[in-house]
């Protein structure tokens, strides 16, 4: 499968910030990472993980998981690399997989 064009990376883009729970900055998509429209490429499971991650997603997950306290701290090298994290990651992941076979 080709990697997706800068067109269709600002397309998805174009989508994820409109949709009220991307408001925030930081979205995980693997590692945390501020989002950047200026980017030249990003790769296809990379803008799967952003469509299917958003932060509502990540809170609601942080939130279950007994991580809730991570979200408001300021430490955030603590946050990122946190057991909740790696397991959010990994449920993208999941997630990722899911939906290239469906």
């Amino acid at each position: 499968m080709a990697e997706p064009t800068k067109q269709e990376t600002e397309q998805v883009f174009k989508v994820l910030k409109v949709q009220k729970g991307n408001k925030i900055a930081p979205v995980f998509i693997g590692t945390w990472v501020y989002i950047s429209l200026s980017c030249d490429s990003w790769q296809l499971a990379q803008l799967q993980m952003m469509k299917l991650g958003r932060n509502t997603s990540a809170t609601e997950f942080f939130t279950k998981h007994s991580g809730s306290s991570l979200l408001t701290d300021s430490d955030t090298k603590k946050k990122y690399s946190s057991r909740v994290a790696e397991l959010y990651k990994e449920e993208l992941m999941r997630r990722v997989k899911k939906e290239a076979t469906t």
